[in-house]
């Protein structure tokens, strides 16, 4: 239900989480004999937050909207005993504001950075007027300084994702069966300014929304001689320009797969495939780096006669044919897809990327006395249909001279991939479980794909000679049933893995500068230990513990947690037991409990001090040697059921509450103070002379404004996790 003021007698604070469903399901035609040929589900959410989250010491982030709609529909038609066909999809379509969230960076990232979602181009000194016209000036003579708040603005983001399936079931006898599945997939995201979204002119050299610019006053520049003046924008220092940049993806795919089952004495053999063909797509528009004109404005008073003191844009300059001319020439646009202008095209050096996936696979699940064997192999294809550089040392070949790329054949994998694994009784209630297999994924295409443009006039840091993962695990376990109520089951493991993808450094020669390159150099391995214990329902209560001991080694094992607990209970009492006095029918308590060591992180030190904190970091002990503090977290459900109307209507209540504990944990930290509310530039004499210098430059009280919105940068990232919430809701069904 939504929550739309703030108790501020209770210390809660509602944040307008709502959340609608309605669903329909059941036969198509509800009457005669055609009851059983068709059955139909349709269900329909709608999702609203003003907060899409709280957070721990922060709440509510401003401009952190949720607007989504979900939806599926499924029909199914049974012919006999033999034959069935499902037709449907699935449909989720949202849009989301991140006022915080445009250039997250984490603080254990390999690049040293901080977690504050700050940049220069997000957190950034504005001045009123950008002019020294008298508007902006004091009667002092000192000027105006107002601090922007870039992420009021905040940051949009529209996504879609789209799947259509249809599938054909067909038992030809009771021991073979025939599977066939059809799916057509798309993903479209697209990103942009709150304000100006898909407005593509306003991201370019127009900046037509803009009124003025910051100007230094460089004298001497005439506007009778020179015209008009060209200046270079490189942040968005403009009144009323976007604040994010312009992006958008969609990925969609079509996918075919088939398979065959055998039961045959002691054998049930299933063997089968799928081929899955991509179109990728992606367009980034970099925000305000074009050249643009602007009309100069000449003092014709005081001390600044005959002097420029502003640049105004001059919108006589800018037509369509003009932007068009602009935007052709840009080098702030990559493309994979689209045309310059953002529309889609599968013309020449910049079509659409179609990688193709496919596979074979073979099982056969049979026993050996007590012996219970489960053997497979699967072989998998992949072909990413793009060439990446043939040497990475030279990726314009030798020539110095040359700056046409030198490349490979695109690249084509076949990965043989099997399974073994067993089950064994060594007692009345006790099984022994273990095998090993093999498992590849295919690499992220945003890391694959390089546009045109990047791959002929500049470097890339993405790849397309990029290889897929590759994991090899082992496990040995046994499980132990305990009557009829409980079983325990303990399982060693340990997964090694291959050609994991990292960022790795192409050191330059005589004709190429040092760049970075995703590349297959990184390697991981697993060991450890899971312990399940589920116990089954009895006298109401359910309940399961699951424990994980994991050590990780490795560049790439950044994450792992070395311990992991999680424990479930679950209690409820049915409507229809009449052992039960009425007040206690219905009823439901679930609690889960989760707890986890921390992660690793590199401890760092600032070598440098900057407006945004998040950069000028240098190592100062080994990668990954210091540790996140224990986190955890305890979350509950309490719903009540009544039967209404003679039986014909239920009506649920539920209360969820989400960190009910109210625990303060810490999901990241700056890595140069091991906190996650200090960056560590308040505390020192840089910040300090800084606070004065504007005071002093720009009137009393003016550093603190600076202070106070430094401080909401510094504390406004996720690193202290969720905080305590409670929703209320109600389900009908009917």
């Amino acid at each position: 239900l939504p929550a739309t003021r703030t108790l501020a007698s209770s210390g809660l604070q509602g944040f307008g989480y709502t959340v609608y469903n309605f669903g329909v399901s059941g036969p198509l035609v509800p009457f005669g004999n055609l009851r059983d040929l068709a059955s139909m589900r349709v269900q329909i959410e709608r999702q609203q937050a003003a907060g899409r989250n709280a957070y721990q010491g922060l709440g509510v982030l401003a401009n952190d909207e949720l607007s989504q709609w979900n939806g599926l529909a499924n029909l199914r038609f049974k012919f006999g005993d033999h034959i069935a066909l499902q037709a449907g999809g699935f449909l989720t379509s949202g849009t989301t504001y991140n006022g915080f969230g445009g250039n997250t960076r984490d603080a254990r990232n390999e690049g040293g950075r901080g977690a504050l979602n700050a940049t220069l181009g997000n957190y950034a000194v504005r001045v009123r007027n950008y002019n020294n016209t008298s508007d902006s000036l004091r009667s002092d003579g000192t000027r105006i300084l107002e601090f922007r708040d870039v992420a009021a603005n905040g940051e949009r983001v529209d996504e879609t994702a789209t799947q259509l399936y249809f599938k054909y079931a067909h038992s030809l006898s009771e021991t073979f069966t025939f599977n066939a599945g059809l799916y057509f997939t798309r993903n479209f995201t697209e990103r942009g300014d709150r304000t100006f979204f898909s407005d593509l002119p306003a991201y370019g050299p127009a900046i037509r929304n803009a009124t003025n610019i910051q100007g230094t006053r460089p004298t001497g520049v005439r506007p009778d001689v020179f015209g008009f003046h060209w200046l270079t924008a490189n942040e968005p220092v403009f009144p009323n320009a976007p604040t994010f940049g312009y992006s958008k993806q969609a990925n969609s795919s079509v996918e075919l797969e088939a398979s065959a089952a055998l039961k045959l004495r002691e054998h049930a053999i299933k063997a089968g495939g799928q081929i899955r063909v991509y179109d990728y797509r992606t367009y980034t528009l970099t925000r305000s780096v074009l050249s643009f004109s602007y009309r100069a404005v000449v003092a014709t008073s005081g001390p600044d006669s005959g002097n420029v003191v502003n640049y105004i844009r001059d919108d006589a300059a800018f037509t369509e044919e003009n932007l068009a001319d602009q935007f052709d020439g840009s080098t702030a646009i990559e493309r994979i897809g689209y045309t310059r202008a953002g529309m889609e095209t599968n013309d020449g050096d910049y079509a659409s990327r179609r990688p193709t996936a496919a596979s074979l696979y073979a099982k056969d699940i049979f026993t050996i006395g007590d012996l219970t064997v489960n053997a497979g192999v699967r072989l998998d294809y992949f072909a990413s249909g793009q060439q990446g550089y043939a040497d990475l040392s030279y990726p314009f070949g030798k020539d110095p001279n040359s700056r046409k790329p030198v490349l490979a054949s695109s690249n084509t994998e076949l990965l043989f991939n099997p399974r073994l694994y067993f089950s064994l009784p060594v007692g009345k209630q006790t099984v022994l479980h273990g095998g090993l297999g093999k498992y590849s994924q295919v690499p992220d295409f945003n890391l694959l794909f390089v546009s045109y443009d990047q791959q002929n006039f500049s470097i890339s840091s993405n790849n397309p000679a990029l290889k897929s993962e590759k994991t090899t695990s082992y496990e040995l376990g046994v499980r132990q049933q305990i009557e009829r109520v409980a079983s325990v089951d303990a399982t060693l493991f340990y997964k090694s893995s291959q050609d994991l993808v990292q960022l790795v450094q192409i050191l330059g020669t005589e004709n190429t500068p040092s760049y970075n390159i995703y590349n297959n150099e990184g390697t991981a391995s697993v060991r450890g230990l899971e312990v399940a214990v589920e116990l089954r329902r009895a006298n109401y209560v359910a309940a399961a513990f699951n424990y994980m001991l994991t050590v990780a080694d490795g560049e790439t094992s950044l994450y792992g947690q070395s311990h992991t607990a999680a424990i479930t209970a679950d209690i409820k009492t049915p409507l229809e037991d009449q052992s039960l006095p009425e007040s206690l029918r219905g009823w439901g308590v679930t609690a889960a409990f989760r707890l986890g060591s921390g992660t690793a992180y590199s401890p760092t030190s600032q070598f440098y001090y900057d407006y945004d904190p998040t950069i000028g970091f240098r190592l100062t002990g080994p990668k990954n040697s210091e540790r996140l503090p224990l986190s955890y977290q305890l979350d509950m459900r309490i719903d009540k059921t009544f039967n209404l109307f003679e039986n014909k209507l239920s009506l649920n209540l539920y209360l969820v509450g989400i960190n009910v504990l109210g625990v303060q944990n810490t999901f990241s930290v700056y890595r140069n103070t091991g906190s996650a509310t200090d960056a560590g530039f308040r505390s020192t004499p840089e910040y300090k002379q800084l606070l004065a210098d504007y005071d002093r430059s720009y009137g009393a009280g003016t550093g603190k404004k600076y202070d106070d919105l430094y401080k909401q940068y510094e504390r406004g990232f996720n690193g202290g996790g969720e905080a305590r919430q409670f929703r209320l809701g109600a389900q009908v069904s009917f």
